[in-house]
């Protein structure tokens, strides 16, 4: 496997029909999944637990999604696709997978974050809302000291419901899913085509899609860490029923949460966490508490002391924070990796996109941005 990575611009035919073999049915392989069956390509899908499970990054309730995206302006056409893609799952299998209550971001008036905010806002005219910081139509929510801006069409993903429905969807169209199955070793055989050896036996397809999430640097060479973060659920009034997701961009950390949802406040702090060699159950160390605590103590007033949930989620952070998504130059191999804890959203028009460069055989020119040459030194 000791191969570079990189991305192929030959255009090929279309090959529906083809067997592709899809590892890691979480966010980005359940989409996947999908959009090959539904492009007719013969579909294997293997997952190491179960469907929405909870050991890996694609968990936990809700997932915020928004356009101006401030990490970079080039996801914002990614995002406009997925926003598309998310409707049209949720009008098939007929569930309100996307909440669009809006986001609210506050931060100091020299705040990167907003500063990212407004370019991709002006750069693909996404409506925004500027405001001051202690406006209190989002009230119990405000930051005195700041400024903000809302984006109205943001908001946020009910994550094991959409994991859940694009596998619905792909079985709809033919694919085979398969649970408990674990990979232990692929390889590119002669003809061509994959050879997979799995808890569950051999597979063998025309392509190869890895989308293993925090087991991915296991299997490939590409540069990306594993770090472990937390969720916590606090107790909330109904006052917090009514108001927007929210984000803090603050000296202490980026922290962001989410409206009262069966009682209870959602709130996390964004950032690379505890760095771990590999993806297994290890004791929790909740090392992020104490500062989870006092955000919620300091700007958002009624809500418990203490948490009354928790929950793990791994980032596989890539060394630039942007995903990772490419082709092996030595055989019919994808991989999507590196989502450095934001990518969950992007997961429909992932989907897409790697299904099209699988049949097509050709990178999709918004997806260029994300190849993996660009962190692999000679």
């Amino acid at each position: 496997m000791g191969v570079r990575p990189v991305a192929s611009d030959a255009p090929g035919r279309q090959n529906e029909g083809m067997k592709v073999i899809v590892v890691g049915v979480g966010g980005i392989g359940s989409a996947t999944c999908y959009h090959l069956a539904k492009l007719g390509a013969d579909v294997v899908g293997l997952e190491q637990f179960s469907i929405a499970h909870d050991q890996g990054s694609s968990h936990g309730e809700t997932r915020l999604i928004r356009q101006a995206y401030f990490e970079h302006p080039n996801y914002v056409p990614l995002l406009l696709r997925a926003y598309t893609l998310w409707d049209e799952l949720a009008d098939a299998v007929s569930l309100p997978l996307i909440d669009r209550r809006g986001v609210a971001i506050f931060g100091e008036p020299d705040s990167g974050v907003l500063r990212g905010v407004r370019e991709s806002s002006q750069r693909y005219s996404v409506k925004t809302q500027e405001f001051s910081g202690k406006e209190s139509r989002f009230s119990p929510l405000g930051f005195s000291a700041g400024e903000g801006i809302f984006e109205p069409t943001g908001g946020f993903l009910q994550v094991e419901a959409c994991v859940a429905s694009h596998v619905r969807m792909a079985r709809k169209f033919g694919a085979e899913i398969h649970e408990s199955v674990r990979l232990l070793d692929w390889s590119i055989d002669g003809a061509g085509g994959v050879t997979l050896n799995t808890s569950k036996g051999e597979f063998r397809g025309d392509a190869l899609v890895l989308t293993t999430g925090a087991w991915l640097p296991g299997l490939s060479e590409l540069p990306l860490t594993i770090h472990r973060n937390y969720l916590y659920w606090f107790r909330a009034p109904e006052t917090y029923e009514t108001i927007p997701c929210f984000a803090y961009d603050l000296k202490e950390g980026f922290f962001y949460g989410f409206p009262r949802l069966e009682g209870m406040v959602k709130v996390a702090c964004h950032r690379p966490g505890e760095k771990i060699d590999t993806p297994t159950k290890i004791p929790h160390d909740y090392r992020d508490l104490s500062e989870v605590k006092q955000f919620v103590e300091c700007y958002l007033p009624g809500l418990s002391a203490e948490p009354v949930k928790t929950a793990q989620c791994f980032y596989t952070m890539s060394p630039d924070e942007h995903f990772i998504v490419d082709k092996r130059s030595d055989g019919p191999v994808w991989f999507g990796g590196g989502f450095s804890g934001h990518g969950f959203k992007f997961s429909s028009v992932m989907g897409e996109n790697i299904a099209k460069w699988v049949i097509e055989n050709q990178c999709p020119a918004e997806m260029k941005f994300l190849g993996a040459d660009r962190l692999i030194k000679d």
